[in-house]
């Protein structure tokens, strides 16, 4: 799902959870003032018709706000992992090189050689030699993409290695990625 529409998404979730929650507390506070403040009615079995129709209406507004409740804790959920997993290319532009990823459709820099949320090596041929081979350039000794792809990633001359899990840019030695805890696989 693209990032706009998980916004409409989101928009429309939170909407249907304000309304449950709203439509709960109609229900439950009338319900239990009725309860509280009448005198002639004991609210215990056997209940008379007004009371069943009270206790009703007090038990849905009771069930709206807690599935209202639900939806919020997982709408938070879902903005804090989107949040999370998502790469900022706010401060990037189509100059410096955005590609999508070709497994997962996460945008990207170019200067990538995986993807950070799936791994999916991001350096194909098709690219052009300005978009994103990092590294391919070092003291004046060009590579190309074939001859830069079939090195092991150990052994590329200033590559940069990045997690994963979380995009962090790794030194070559970590076995562990110092922001996410992931396992670095070199």
């Amino acid at each position: 799902m693209k990032k706009g529409a998980a916004n409409v998404a989101n928009i429309i979730t939170l909407f249907i959870g304000l309304a449950l929650m709203g439509f709960g507390l109609y229900k439950f506070v009338p319900a239990q003032s009725e309860i509280s403040n009448t005198r002639f009615y004991t609210f215990k079995a056997p209940y008379t018709k007004y009371e069943r129709g009270v206790l009703i209406d007090k038990w849905t507004g009771i069930i709206c706000m807690i599935v209202a409740v639900v939806i919020f804790i997982i709408l938070l959920i879902a903005v804090i992992y989107t949040n999370k997993h998502t790469q900022n290319i706010n401060g990037m532009n189509y100059q410096n090189g955005i590609v999508n990823c070709p497994n997962c459709g996460l945008s990207v820099s170019t200067n990538l050689i995986t993807c950070p949320r799936c791994g999916v090596s991001l350096a194909t041929n098709s690219m052009p030699y300005s978009y994103g081979y990092a590294a391919t350039m070092s003291a004046g000794n060009m590579q190309t993409p074939q001859q830069f792809n079939e090195q092991p990633v150990s052994q590329q001359k200033n590559a940069m290695i990045y997690c994963t899990s979380c995009g962090n840019p790794l030194n070559g030695g970590e076995a562990y990625c110092s922001k996410c805890g992931n396992k670095v696989n070199s």
